[in-house]
């Protein structure tokens, strides 16, 4: 059955522009249709080397999470004005203004549209800190992050506090439960229209320094096509990959290839490895294929967690 590439239903409420997704849409693609509403082909200007210094954001916002507690399933939102900086914010419910976490994407607009042309866009997050942290902080907590797009460092993402802005757009959008759409700017006092794509999202929680979110489609399932990475490694640590047993290096490689090589069959793996201190027993292609996979860009082997 094929899957329509736009939605049919749009209301307007308060200014609100949204758009429903219907139960018997099956997959994101109609997620991915809607994701070029928000992030629309631009001309803007990047300046890669405005790069931001990790030692500056420890120094001066260093975020101690506000939640205790943390739902297995959140609400997940990506959005920001035409011109300006995306943001991407997890809350909840829908309802709520007080996230449990808002992060700046300090990247080119142009640049996750590019990404979402091929129907998957997997963000990783890594954060390398100088081993001063406890193991009970939250890697959530962590104020500064290089961000990867499907394997491709693209920039960076920063963590801040909600604006007034941001909290009057919670509120027009807390009708929204899933979906896309935009807020006309004089709804908060703004020349630009803000966009916006809303979802439900899993919680994986690997470790306390790795945690990912996967998009949960209308229907319940949950979807390989949009999932957000969070990786947290000390100095002296973030050049090793993950690692491996002789008993579990099967599985692993069965999900490293379908990473790397589709986009069927990706799962979040949720246990740590541990380096065997032999290859003995590996056949010559498992030896191969363990040396080409430990080539590949970090970035790519930090989603798996």
């Amino acid at each position: 059955m094929s899957c329509p590439t736009i939605v049919t239903a749009t209301h307007v409420t308060n200014g609100v522009t949204s758009v429903e997704c219907h139960k018997q849409v099956r997959s994101w693609r109609i997620l991915r249709s809607l994701m070029e509403l928000l992030i629309p082909t631009c001309n803007r200007t990047f300046n890669h080397g405005q790069e931001i210094k990790h030692e500056c954001y420890f120094q001066t916002y260093y975020l101690k999470p506000v939640y205790t507690t943390f739902p297995s399933v959140i609400t997940g939102t990506i959005f920001g004005y035409r011109r300006g900086k995306l943001s991407f914010c997890i809350q909840a419910n829908s309802k709520s203004t007080n996230p449990f976490l808002l992060l700046e994407f300090a990247v080119p607009i142009a640049v996750l549209a590019r990404e979402m042309q091929g129907g998957i866009l997997r963000i990783a997050l890594d954060c390398t800190v100088s081993g001063n942290f406890s193991s009970s902080d939250s890697v959530l907590s962590m104020p500064l992050w290089t961000m990867y797009c499907n394997g491709r460092k693209v920039g960076y993402a920063v963590k801040r506090r909600p604006s007034k802005s941001d909290i009057d757009a919670f509120r027009l959008m807390s009708s929204v439960v899933v979906g896309a759409g935009m807020i006309r700017g004089k709804e908060l006092d703004n020349d630009d229209e803000l966009m916006y794509l809303r979802a439900n999202f899993e919680r994986a929680r690997g470790s306390s320094h790795t945690e990912s979110f996967r998009l949960i489609d209308p229907d319940g399932n949950i979807g390989q096509e949009l999932s957000i990475s969070f990786y947290r490694s000390s100095y002296g640590e973030c050049d090793q990959l993950p690692q491996l047993t002789k008993v579990n290096y099967e599985n692993w490689s069965i999900q490293m290839k379908a990473l790397l090589g589709s986009q069927d069959g990706w799962e979040v793996v949720q246990e740590g490895f541990i380096e065997p201190t032999t290859t003995t027993g590996y056949t010559t292609a498992q030896n191969k294929a363990l040396k080409e996979m430990r080539s590949k860009d970090k970035a790519a082997l930090y989603m798996l967690f």
